[in-house]
């Protein structure tokens, strides 16, 4: 899957934009949770703009070091979710 592609079921006849993501699941190096992350998921986009070092399940993000889960997020497809609800109030 590569990032900012489309997750399409066809059955349902939608649409979903797949992006990179991040779970952060700990704080592991014993300090507090500077940057409020733990127990979020964020694109990984995000955690790269904070210049965030990811490798595996670890990420180093400043003097935090977090356990994480990488994978992928799905959002609907703006477009065709707002054309599904005007054909159901038509």
């Amino acid at each position: 899957m590569k990032d900012g592609g489309e997750l399409i079921l066809l059955a349902q006849r939608r649409t979903y934009k797949v992006t990179e993501a991040v779970h952060v699941v700990a704080e592991v190096a014993g300090t507090c949770d500077a940057h409020g992350v733990v127990g979020k998921v964020k694109p990984k986009s995000f955690f790269d703009e904070l210049g965030a070092e990811i490798l595996g399940n670890s990420m180093i993000l400043g003097d935090n070091a977090y356990d994480v889960v990488p994978g992928w997020m799905v959002g609907a497809d703006e477009v065709l979710l707002t054309q599904l609800l005007e054909t159901k109030h038509s």
